[in-house]
Formats: structure tokens, sequence, C-alpha cells
């Protein structure tokens, strides 16, 4: 019993998010007017479901209704059109107008292209003679560079601070004639933006970036909208569009171009040396380890944290420190059972590879930071390649066990959690949650294997209580559930996630029984709870307090339906039986109905 309590449940009767379509009209755009000419235009969202301002880079523009099918309508002005594809469009105005033009998608924008937030981090310019830059200019259309054709640019790197936040700034002149400047941000992992501002007033416009400036007498407008990006630890790119939209002398080759800018550390950065010295050691080991979780990246030092570049800091960082390769296996119906951390007793996880092997199920049982209550953590993933990304983890309260009600159960994101395996029995888990609660990795092992299952194509042992594996929830108590676990000596593993008898707190149990093959019946002479730990269990060789709830039983009437019953020591818990149905079966592990015909 004390090795069953040690584990964590799937408890996923909560219903998945529904994936976001993968349609997204944002972005920059070639505009080829029917008139003739080349020009740009912005598609981005004006705030309300399927609203949009299609616009000029100089801001002239309107407001436009775009559906999930790439339908495009105003009803101010008339224009009607549509997307023919993901990446081109065609659009008509109304009657006295230019009757038609196309936009095409540039190849290097996309939905972040015109996010900005001056609080984000930049490029670390404390030092900027550490930096050496290198630039291009090439023909957006032809490839061709431009440097014979329009020598552009004269680039000053400098440094200044958004909100008390250093940033790096690029200040461009065209001829002794200042332009302005590019200044980059990071709004997401790795994506930067290049906002263009005025050099004298420098002022942003966060939606659309453009300028005007008058240079040997003749006066052209100079357009830039931009994004960059880091390409690994030592090397940060800029891509910027320029757009010459002036009626007379153009000093833009063929009226836009595409810059591009390289800035490359002089001294390249060593992976793993977090503190700057030169060499890797021991307290970067120390650093990397306080950085495991899912946290986006808040520090530049976190850019080296993150050695194998898979946008998580995790033990993989810390084995790559020590030159080991950490080899993941594909994630397969074995891999369904319970996990523990040897290193905390008391709490772990549940995860269950669901028919069709695309996603997964995972429950956490653990305990609140006060020490004085239980927490249970449920959700669905995503199976991507070798790893299961569950992307926003739920956790309830609002009812209590005797007084349920379902319409008073409420669920809020708990966090995220990521998983991948090295073999059949090892892996790791990385979770960021909500306050109170702090990011970790940690390596898990396996607790219990279901009857049936094995990896790699093996078969574990079968046995009829296979029929039970799943997760079970009973009608009119949507928010809590059952999960059993058929194992390979034919007993079977009990986990009822629920809540406290008094008070809308979460509250959960669990217990080892005995099924009856004649008439298809689990019983459970004893299931216990654990009392006073808080998050993180107990540390190894530490005893934990588990206490006697009662007994229980369940028959199973069908491969999706049975009478679960409970006998309570507890008088707040009244004695109760209740129809199960079931809600997740586990991929590879099947049900015969003849095992519940009548003799």
């Amino acid at each position: 019993m004390r090795s069953v309590m040690r584990i964590v449940l799937t408890m996923a009767l909560l219903p998945a998010c529904a994936d976001a379509g993968d349609f997204n009209p944002e972005g920059l755009y070639a505009h080829t007017p029917s008139i003739g000419g080349l020009s740009a235009v912005t598609i981005q969202s004006a705030g309300a479901p399927n609203e949009y301002l299609i616009a000029t880079l100089n801001g002239r523009g309107f407001r436009a209704v775009i559906d999930d099918a790439g339908q495009i309508s105003t009803d101010e002005f008339g224009v009607v059109g549509a997307f023919d594809g993901a990446d081109s469009v065609n659009i008509q105005l109304p009657e006295g107008v230019p009757s038609e033009f196309v936009l095409t998608r540039m190849v290097f924008t996309d939905s972040d292209f015109l996010k900005f937030d001056p609080r984000a981090l930049a490029v670390d310019a404390a030092n900027l003679a550490e930096w050496d830059i290198h630039e291009q200019l090439f023909h957006p259309v032809t490839g061709d560079e431009e440097f014979l054709q329009f020598p552009f640019f004269d680039s000053v790197m400098s440094s200044h601070t958004v909100d008390g936040v250093d940033t790096l700034r690029s200040t461009e002149s065209f001829k002794g004639g200042l332009l302005g400047y590019f200044q980059g941000t990071m709004p997401s992992h790795r994506q930067w933006v290049v906002q263009v501002g005025d050099p004298v007033d420098r002022q942003f416009d966060p939606e659309l970036a453009w300028q005007t400036r008058t240079g040997h007498d003749t006066s052209y407008d100079l357009r830039f909208i931009g994004k960059g990006r880091f390409e690994d630890i030592n090397t940060f790119t800029t891509t910027v569009f320029v757009e010459n939209a002036s009626g007379g002398s153009r000093p833009l080759a063929n009226g836009y171009l595409l810059f591009l800018q390289t800035l490359e550390r002089k001294l390249p950065l060593l992976p793993g040396d977090l503190n700057g010295n030169g060499l890797v050691g021991n307290a970067d080991r120390n650093a990397l380890s306080s950085l495991f979780g899912l946290d986006e990246y808040q520090q530049d030092y976190r850019l080296l944290a993150d050695i194998t570049l898979d946008g998580i800091v995790d033990l993989r960082d810390l084995a790559a420190l020590d030159g080991e390769v950490t080899t993941l296996v594909p994630i397969e119906a074995g891999h369904s059972g319970s996990w523990v951390n040897i290193d905390r007793n008391g709490e772990g996880w549940n995860i269950a590879i669901l028919p069709g092997g695309k996603q997964a199920a995972l429950g956490f049982f653990t305990y609140g930071p006060d020490g004085q209550t239980h927490v249970w953590v449920v959700g669905l993933g995503d199976i991507r390649g070798n790893e299961i990304y569950f992307d926003e983890l739920t956790v309830t309260s609002g009812t209590t066990f005797g007084d349920f009600d379902p319409a008073s159960v409420v669920r809020v994101n708990w966090g995220s959690v990521r998983v991948y395996f090295t073999g059949c029995n090892q892996g790791v888990l990385s979770f960021a949650g909500p306050d109170g609660f702090f990011n970790d990795a940690r390596p898990i092992a396996r607790l219990t294997s279901l009857a049936g299952l094995g990896c790699g194509g093996s078969i574990v042992v079968s046995h009829p209580a296979q029929s039970t594996t799943g997760t079970w929830g009973a009608e009119g108590r949507d928010g809590e559930g059952f999960l059993f676990e058929a194992l390979p000596d034919g007993r079977v593993a009990l986990y009822w996630y629920s809540y406290a008898a008094d008070q809308p707190l979460q509250f959960w149990l669990g217990g080892l029984g005995v099924f009856d093959a004649d008439t298809n019946t689990i019983t459970f002479d004893s299931l216990e709870f654990i009392t006073d730990l808080s998050f993180g269990g107990s540390p190894p060789g530490q005893s934990i307090d588990q206490v006697r709830f009662g007994s229980a039983s369940f028959q199973q009437t069908t491969c999706d339906q049975g009478i679960f019953s409970f006998v309570s020591d507890h008088g707040d818990f009244e004695d109760d039986s209740f129809t199960l149905d079931r809600v997740f079966g586990v991929e590879a592990v099947d049900c015969d109905p003849e095992q519940f015909a009548a003799d």
C-alpha cells in the first residue's frame, strides 16, 4: 500500500482545448496595384476576433473582417476579396478607385512580425565592442546584392534603456544624413521584432514604423519594417524591408529592398559558461540546476543554459555540460503507468497514452505549498516526436464531497509540463506551475506497468482485470474521477480524486485491490490517504503519514460501465455507491465484451 500511495494518477475528466486553426492573415505583403508600381501593405489584428487593419506602411488603409476561410469584407468601403491560399490575397475595390490589387506575403514575415513589447529584453548591450557588424542589401525579388547600385547604410551601434531595460540600437545614415534606428526587442522565445523610430524624437510607432527624410536636395520617403532573431548564442540577425515611396528621384533601385544585418560576437560565448569566466565548472552546473523548468527566457544568460537549443532548460542540458548525449526513445503504449521521483516520497505522476497514440493524459497528485491541503492536477497533452507536451493543465476547487455540485466546480490553469523518456523505465518531467509551485525538471522512474503492455512491442502479462484499466467518472459528478490500473500480478490499483467533506478543497486517496474473475469485481480492503506533506513530497528515508479512509469495491458490468461502492471509516464521508462510465481507455489495452456475458 505504501508504494501505491507514492504515485500520481491520470485524472483527465476535463475536456481538452480545441486546436487553434493554422490560418493567420497577419503579416507584411508586397502590394501590386493594377495601376502599376510596387508598394507594401500590412495586415494586422484590430483587436476584435476576425477584425483586421489592412494598410500601407504610411498608415492609409481600412478595417476589414477576414473570416477563417480567408474571405474579406468591409461595411464602410464596400471592399471585398479573398485569400488564394495562405500567402496570396486578391482584393476588389468599389467603383471610382483602382478596381483590383494583389497582395503577396513576404517570405520573411510571420504572425509575430508586428508585435512590440518595449519591456522585453534585448541583446546585452553592456559592451558593444564585443560585436562585429556585417551588412548586406538584397533585392527582395531577384535576390541580387544592391551594393553597387545603392551603398545604403552606415551603421553605428549604441545602447539605451526602455523601462529600465538595456536594449540594442543600430543608428543608420545615408550619405551623412541621419535616417533612423532599428531597435531589437524580444517578445517571445528567440523571436525578435525590429522597430524603426524617429532618431530625433525617439518615438516608436509600434504598429506601422515609418519615417520621412530629405537628402541631397531631393525629397524621398523611406519606410522600414523588420524583425530579427538569434541564430545561435553568438549570432544575431536583423531583416528589414525598406521601401522608397517618393514620386521623385528614387535612391532605392526598383523601389524597395531587403537589408540584412548580422551581429557576431568577437569572442564567442562558450555553451554552459553561465558566469562568463571562460570555463565550465561546478558554479555553472549549480546555476544551470536552478534554471530547470519551463520559464520563458527572462535573462540573456539563459541562452547559454539551453545548450541543446530545444527551448527548455532541463536535464539534457546538464548532461551536455559533461559531454553526455541523451537519447530519447519513441513514446509508446508501454510508457503508460505510474511514475515517481525517488527523492520525493508521497507524490507522483500517472501517464496514460490514449487510444490512437497521438495524445496522453497526465495526472499529478501532490500537495499545497502550505502542507495542509491535497492537490491534483490533470490534463491532456499532444505527443510530438519523442516528447509529450501538456501545454495547459487544470486544477479544480469549488465543491465538497457530500454536497457535490458539478456547476460549482471551478477550473483554472495550473501550468504546463513536458515529458520525455530515455528508456522504458526512465524519463524526465519538467514543469512550470503557479505561485508557490516552483518550476523544476526531475528524473522519473517507473513505479507500475500495466497488464498486457511492454515497451518495444513486448507483452508483460495479460489478465482479465486489464479491462478495468482507464479513467472513469460518475454521472452527475463531473469534476471528480477514478483511475484503475490493472497490474501484471493480477492486482488492481485505484486512484480516486475528489474533494474534502467539509470545505471546497481537493482530496485524493488510493489503494490496491484483488480481482475476482468470476464476478468481474475488484475488492479494496483498505483505501488510504496521506497527511501533512507540502509540495515536493517527503525527502528520501523520511516516513509519511498514511491514514485509512475505508474500503471499496468495483463490479464491472460491461467494458464501459460498472458499480463502485465504498464504506468510510470517517463520519463526514457517508457510505455511497456510484455507477461509473469509462471516460478514457489506454492505447493497446482491449476489453472483450464476452467477459461480461451471462453463463
